[in-house]
């Protein structure tokens, strides 16, 4: 059966696994944009925060129309879709940064995450079902560990491209994004993917799926709560570091950035050989708790041990993402395109933390008070991993 698979699926699996890479790159400059708005806009923190929120705000307003498409057209003419979406964002930067108006790059922002919203729906669940079941959360694992290589690599480039150059070329590292996701998307056009039918089709698409699957509904809460969680560190680490190591330039705290991504991959990597020895829930349970511990040790440490803290969390969280999906879509049968469609939509806790970090952190007059958001997350992701995640159907 095992062999069935994969000599099956192999291609498509590469290929699905390079969506993984790609909406990195869309994904993960966020911050830079955060820390570089707000030095040349002079915007308030809780300002700057909007670019999270435009941003995921794009997955919660495309999280059910992408299911629905999906649903109707299948996987492959979604991620086109996606792809398609995703470059036209990608090229929107270059008028963006001509007029020099803020809103505009958040739409930009916005119209790249509803094409990742495609991407999202359609690989993670496509990578769960293109193989042998009992693998299915480690090879999600192993996809999104290709995500962190992306990370790293936009982070470090995109990085010191956008510190190093005037407020109106913002826009370079976008342009190179735009080019290499339209040549992919040109690729998905001439390569047959297998076809992956459920047994049935879910003709309705109602919150009834909630309250149906337990698991699903403390799932979507779980993808909540992690993504504030993420989205408000990785937003917010630039303003931690200038904060921890007075005098620092951009492009210098970057590479502190960068390392937070490396150090998520291969946390992606080192959980994907773990979970050979450890159940993938109990593994989420204990890296929620190490985040708590890494996060208090971040507020109250001075300098550098704080730094390295924090970007220690980054290890903890890189398998949470794939891990609350994974389970949270197990034996939902028919319903699965449009349970992972909620779980794509809740990704709006990363529209949502962000700002009210930057609130308290305004509030506070120091950032490291506001560090207290993503703990509280972290302590939902917990319960998921402790009670949450067990499978209690109910007739609906």
């Amino acid at each position: 059966m095992k062999n069935k698979y994969t000599q099956r699926h192999t291609l498509a699996i590469c290929l699905i696994t390079s969506l993984f890479f790609m909406w990195a790159l869309g994904s993960s400059i966020n911050g830079i944009l955060i820390k570089h708005f707000r030095d040349t806009m002079y915007l308030s923190r809780f300002e700057a925060g909007l670019v999270d929120t435009a941003f995921y705000l794009g997955y919660f307003i495309m999280a059910i129309p992408a299911g629905i498409i999906t649903r109707k057209i299948g996987y492959k003419r979604s991620i086109l879709v996606g792809l398609s979406l995703f470059a036209t964002g990608s090229f929107l930067f270059y008028p963006a940064s001509n007029t020099g108006t803020y809103i505009l790059f958040l739409f930009a922002l916005w119209i790249i995450a509803s094409g990742l919203t495609f991407l999202e729906t359609c690989a993670g669940t496509y990578i769960v079902k293109l193989g042998d079941p009992i693998f299915a959360e480690r090879r999600l694992n192993l996809a999104q560990s290709f995500n962190g290589l992306g990370l790293v690599l936009t982070v470090y480039f995109g990085g010191r491209i956008i510190f190093a150059s005037a407020f109106g070329n913002v826009y370079e590292p976008f342009i190179i994004i735009g080019v290499i996701v339209s040549i992919l998307a040109i690729i998905f056009i001439f390569v047959k993917l297998p076809d992956i039918q459920d047994k049935k089709d879910n003709p309705k698409i109602n919150l009834k799926i909630l309250f149906k699957y337990s698991h699903l509904r403390y799932g979507v809460f779980g993808i909540f709560f992690y993504l504030g969680a993420q989205s408000s560190i990785w937003g917010y680490f630039l303003y931690v570091v200038a904060e921890k190591i007075p005098g620092i330039s951009n492009i210098n705290a970057n590479s502190y950035y960068a390392l937070c991504f490396l150090i998520f991959m291969l946390g992606r990597f080192a959980s994907t050989c773990l979970m050979q020895f450890i159940r993938p829930v109990k593994l989420l349970q204990l890296y929620s708790l190490f985040n708590i511990i890494l996060l208090t040790i971040t507020i109250l440490l001075p300098q550098m041990l704080s730094v390295y803290s924090l970007i220690a969390v980054n290890f903890f969280m890189s398998a949470m993402y794939p891990t609350i999906f994974s389970l949270s879509i197990r034996e939902v049968g028919h319903d699965t395109k449009i349970a992972a469609s909620f779980l794509v939509m809740a990704i709006i806790g990363g529209a949502i933390f962000p700002p009210l970090m930057g609130l308290v952190a305004d509030i506070c007059g120091t950032i490291k008070y506001a560090l207290i958001v993503p703990i509280i997350c972290f302590m939902y992701v917990v319960f998921f991993a402790t009670k949450g995640y067990r499978i209690q159907k109910t007739r609906t």
